[in-house]
């Protein structure tokens, strides 16, 4: 395939995952949720007064929404939009679906090869999991934009070192926004950057996560801030003494002794508890039969992703594990961490703080598709030769 082929189909890709994001997007879905509205006015009051509508000054951290806190960097996102368009429902959701097209572009980048990014591209222009939460005002889908260009660009630094210092400013900016875009995020960037390290041993890698920790100091100083306690309060699994009253309880039945106290220690059940969470993510009927339970969250009459991608996805995963360069193991990695703040919150599967799962689930299958097709050709290769025999 040559180049200019290549980039006439990414065209006709990002053309149609723009339409699947933009078209009808102030009416399907019907209304305004609460949280979205809350959006629109606090970016319309930053827009005519520096101030959300609590009174507080361009909030950095965290704006104060309804009983709630939500990350800053969607807010001022429909700052430019709401401008543009005025306060409504589309100028609301039009960041989700702008950089929720871009990401397609992104998933094409973060592939060397030609025919696997273009099918990845594709994948994701029509996922389901993907257009669910570009069509409304989705923190999530903002901050897994910038988990891409963070990737992306990380990925770049790797391999032309002649642009190290511009991209190494530019990744870490980008994660660093994706931790001020969702709370999740603020888990998994750190978990992903450790483990990048150890796959490539890069001090560029090192350099990047040193970026991104001081970009992200005024989230660090805020664990103690009513912002974060109320957030762990009201989603963290942990946050309850259930644990703790059942491993007292089995301790005493055991005998009270040392085994006892060492068998049915809270941290098993706490771990048990992440366990259970953690690997719901990876449940059959979530991923390709019927999504996450909540309504906002999936259309819940397909998965998460399509049932016809379950093959290509396994066969996908057996190349990189079979291959294992280092953009494979960290795919990997990407896969599973990405669930793992959904694995310390309440309410799991949960679809949008396990979002970050969709870009390597794509990416291996994509990858499977186009190795599928090699292998098919192969095959019917070897059986014309036998025949001839």
């Amino acid at each position: 395939m040559t180049k200019r082929l290549s980039l006439i189909i990414l065209g006709i890709i990002l053309f149609l995952a723009a339409f699947l994001r933009f078209y009808r997007i102030s009416s399907n879905p019907p209304s305004l949720y609460w949280e979205e509205a809350a959006l629109g006015y606090d970016a319309y009051s930053i827009l005519k007064t520096g101030k959300d509508w609590h009174g507080n000054s361009w909030p950095l951290v965290a704006f104060e929404s309804f009983g709630d806190y939500k990350p800053s960097l969607y807010f001022y996102a429909a700052v430019p939009s709401i401008a543009l368009f005025g306060l409504n429902e589309f100028a609301v959701r039009f960041p989700s679906a702008f950089f929720g097209t871009l990401t397609v572009l992104l998933v094409y980048f973060l592939i060397k090869e030609r025919r696997v990014a273009l099918v990845a591209a594709l994948l994701l222009a029509i996922s389901p999991w993907h257009l669910q939460f570009s069509r409304a005002g989705f923190e999530a889908n903002l901050g897994l934009f910038f988990t891409c260009l963070g990737a992306w660009l990380l990925f770049k630094i790797l391999e032309k070192p002649k642009y190290s210092a511009l991209f190494l400013s530019a990744s870490g900016g980008s994660f660093a926004a994706s931790m001020y875009a969702y709370h999740a995020n603020r888990v998994f960037i750190p978990l992903f950057l450790i483990t990048l390290l150890l796959i490539y041993r890069q001090r560029k890698i090192f350099l990047t996560g040193l970026l991104v920790a001081l970009l992200a100091l005024p989230i660090f100083l805020k664990l103690n801030s009513p912002e974060i306690k109320q957030r762990f309060a009201e989603t963290s699994a942990f946050a309850t003494l259930d644990p703790i009253i059942k491993s007292n309880q089995l301790i005493q039945a055991d005998g009270g002794g040392i085994i006892a106290r060492l068998i049915h220690h809270r941290f098993w059940q706490y771990a048990d508890i992440f366990f259970k969470s953690y690997s719901s993510h990876f449940n059959f009927n979530y991923l390709f039969l019927s999504g996450d339970t909540n309504p906002r969250h999936s259309i819940q009459t397909v998965g998460c992703l399509y049932l016809i991608q379950l093959p290509f996805l396994i066969y996908g995963i057996l190349i990189a594990l079979k291959r294992r360069q280092p953009q494979d193991l960290s795919l990997l990695a990407w896969l599973l961490l990405a669930p793992v703040p959904a694995g310390l919150t309440l309410a799991t599967p949960h679809a949008l703080r396990s979002l970050p799962m969709l870009i390597p689930l794509t990416i291996f299958t994509a990858l499977g598709v186009v190795r599928f097709r090699r292998l098919f050709i192969f095959l019917v290769f070897i059986k014309l030769k036998f025949n001839s025999f």
